[in-house]
């Protein structure tokens, strides 16, 4: 127990000298976009803090953790303070391109809402959003994810003001809403952050939304960018067939027989693996770029034959559907490669959109960025554009801490808790299981087929499931396996060889 007390304490220092270096660096990425050095420090203080284990964060707890006399300083940062909010942005996401490169990344738009009291902050109006539960009175934000196999950051975000609220002038005023911004829809805004985040210099090969991100305007945007796409539609969406009929997309996949519906892993949640359904479809596209809409809807064979030849309208469009294996809901997406693509990849571009949801429950969850009361741009900017990026960029490199890489490897399981200690000595527990597993493996059972180099998973249904009962005999205590047990062989193997160890000294 003693070497596993070394080994812990030796894990925390080194997680603890490779958190401190990628936090300086992301802190050095933004130190331009400062015009003082109080101001910089204070913003250092300000995500250190936010990071700390606290019931409530705002000015006042935040200053009290920090040690400092008020929650003056914190405010005047968030509310009056002068830094290039943009350029800090534009660093930022230097900064995760730099970590991400090589790796396939899919840009991921969505939207989260922060429960309000008042209209007076900024953007706050009664509005839909799911992390709410319905309509309420809430702020909401467009956010885009960059996304890859091991990865998930937030690398920009865009405020989303209402109609009235953007049309109303006093209101405007009284929250310093600068007078270039204006009502966009949320297509507008994710498009927008998009081509940003590719004039940045991100490498991105798909986008990837829900039905709110399936208007034509965004689709043909996304085209002009070269990005292939994968966006969420309603069962009721009018598509078109290669033969020109319009169909929706729930009656045209009714065409699919039941033989043709693959079933195909997205992961890994606590009960186990799942599978789903899938199936696809050519359909025509409708969104090819410099082309109007009635050529696009054109149901001239010619015209089709024209738009899937090389060119501005080359590629190839898809319906792909969904369906649950037990329920049988079944989900539509709109998908467009600009070659040709398996469903293997539609289906891993798909699964990769669900993945923002948890970078907001992180962010939420472990920083209490939905506790802020955000009342003026300005603080909207410093919180969500500036601070939001620079913790996530902490945690999204090779260098973050190993109990926070183990976080996000095993991102489709639910943490136990809110609170960082019980998180992290959970995260603990699970690397110390992971350890004596790797070990059961290495000392006693090689050269065991279907087990010396099995997975965790396939250990325990395997192995540690044992099909057996204790029974006490002449003072001694024996394990009665079942005779028809398949693996009863590499059990009392693996119990031989553990019990010829030389004890420890």
């Amino acid at each position: 127990m003693t070497t596993y007390q070394d080994t812990v304490a030796a894990e925390a220092t080194i997680a603890e000298q490779a958190w401190s270096e990628t936090f300086g660096r992301a802190m050095a990425a933004v130190a331009g976009c400062f015009t003082r050095r109080e101001t910089r420090a204070t913003a250092a203080e300000l995500v250190a803090g936010m990071l700390l284990e606290l019931d409530t964060r705002n000015c006042w707890t935040l200053g009290q953790a920090l040690g400092h006399p008020g929650p003056h300083r914190l405010q005047h940062l968030l509310s009056r303070a002068r830094f290039d909010h943009d350029r800090a942005r534009e660093e930022i996401a230097r900064l995760v391109m730099g970590e991400l490169a090589g790796q396939d990344v899919v840009l991921v738009v969505d939207e989260t809402g922060d429960g309000k009291s008042s209209t007076d902050c900024v953007g706050a109006g009664r509005q839909y959003s799911g992390a709410i539960g319905g309509v309420g009175l809430c702020q909401v934000a467009v956010h885009l994810a960059a996304v890859t196999a091991t990865t998930k950051v937030i690398i920009d975000r865009a405020l989303y003001l209402p109609a009235g609220w953007a049309a109303d002038e006093e209101r405007r005023e009284v929250a310093g809403v600068p007078e270039e911004i204006g009502f966009a829809t949320k297509p507008q805004q994710a498009l927008s952050m998009v081509t940003d985040a590719l004039a940045t210099g991100i490498e991105a090969r798909w986008f990837a939304g829900d039905e709110v991100y399936c208007g034509r305007e965004l689709r043909r945007g996304i085209r002009s960018l070269g990005l292939g796409y994968t966006v969420g539609i309603a069962a009721t969406y009018q598509v078109t067939d290669g033969a020109g009929r319009r169909w929706e997309a729930r009656k045209l996949i009714n065409k699919v027989r039941p033989g043709q519906w693959m079933r195909r892993q997205t992961g890994h949640g606590t009960k186990g693996t799942r599978e789903y359904d899938w199936a696809w479809l050519d359909v025509r596209p409708d969104d090819t770029p410099d082309e109007n809409e009635n050529e696009n809807e054109n149901e001239n064979e010619n015209e089709n034959e024209n738009e899937n030849a090389a060119g501005p309208g080359a590629g190839t469009s898809l319906l792909v559907a969904r369906r649950h294996r037990y329920t049988g809901e079944v989900s539509y997406f709109r998908c467009w490669a600009p070659g040709d693509v398996s469903l293997g990849t539609l289906v891993e571009v798909i699964c990769h959109r669900w993945r923002i949801e948890e970078t907001f429950q992180l962010a939420k969850g472990f920083t209490g960025l939905d506790q802020g009361q955000v009342t003026c741009w300005n603080s909207a900017s410093s919180i969500d554009a500036s601070v939001r990026r620079v913790v996530e960029s902490d945690t999204a490199g090779p260098n973050m801490p190993w109990w926070w890489a183990c976080t996000c490897s095993a991102s489709d399981h639910n943490l136990p808790s809110k609170s960082w200690q019980v998180n992290e000595a959970w995260m603990l527990t699970c690397n110390l299981a992971a350890d004596l597993d790797a070990w059961l493996r290495l000392l006693t059972l090689h050269g065991v087929d279907g087990l010396a180099d099995a997975e965790p998973d396939t250990m325990r249904f395997r192995l540690y499931h044992l099909p057996a009962r204790l029974a006490k005999h002449a003072r001694r205590r024996w394990l009665r396996i079942e005779r028809s047990w398949p693996w009863a062989d590499a059990f009392t193997t693996a119990w031989r060889r553990l019990g010829a160890l030389p004890a420890a000294p």
